[in-house]
């Protein structure tokens, strides 16, 4: 009965950090990311004051599909330079040549890529308090003002 108990009492617990959101506007966390180039960089001096960052992995079907319709959406804001777009690659360090290739072969090119090779222990996604994939979040003034986990939730007319 305690086994059970105990389990259960886990199983809640786990199920309650899982759907934590983090209370909106809040600032957006001083943190590097490393470039797929593989220079170092501060998360914020890629804002622009304005971005949308992405945290995504090959292995997820669903970080594919949104990363894919992400690129055609930030094509439209690439021209005018108002709204970076940002991808952060959650994936192992030793499948960073796939991601490259899967980056390649969509033409996922209006982005800014980095990965950090250290998975869900990302310094990045753990500073944005992030929990799943794809997770997404839209920064204004250095300000995240929107977290969602999907294309079809992201309202860019905020910005």
């Amino acid at each position: 009965m305690k086994k059970i108990l105990l389990t259960l009492t886990l199983s809640l617990g786990l199920i309650a950090c899982s759907t934590k959101k983090i209370e909106l506007p809040v600032s957006a966390p001083q943190t590097r990311v490393t470039l797929l180039n593989g220079d170092y960089v501060y998360l914020n001096k890629l804002f622009n004051n304005n971005a949308v960052v992405v945290f995504w992995s090959e292995w997820c079907a669903k970080s594919r599909h949104n990363v894919i319709k992400l690129n055609a959406i930030a094509k439209n804001y690439k021209a005018n330079n108002s709204l970076n777009f940002i991808a952060i690659n959650l994936d192992n360090e030793k499948d960073i040549n796939k991601v490259k290739s899967f980056i390649n072969k969509n033409s996922i090119h209006n982005f800014i890529h980095a990965s950090s090779g250290n998975e869900g222990m990302d310094e990045a996604f753990v500073s944005f308090q992030g929990q799943d994939l794809p997770h997404i979040f839209v920064v204004k003034n250095n300000q995240i003002v929107s977290e969602v986990h999907s294309v079809k939730e992201l309202l860019l007319p905020i910005l």
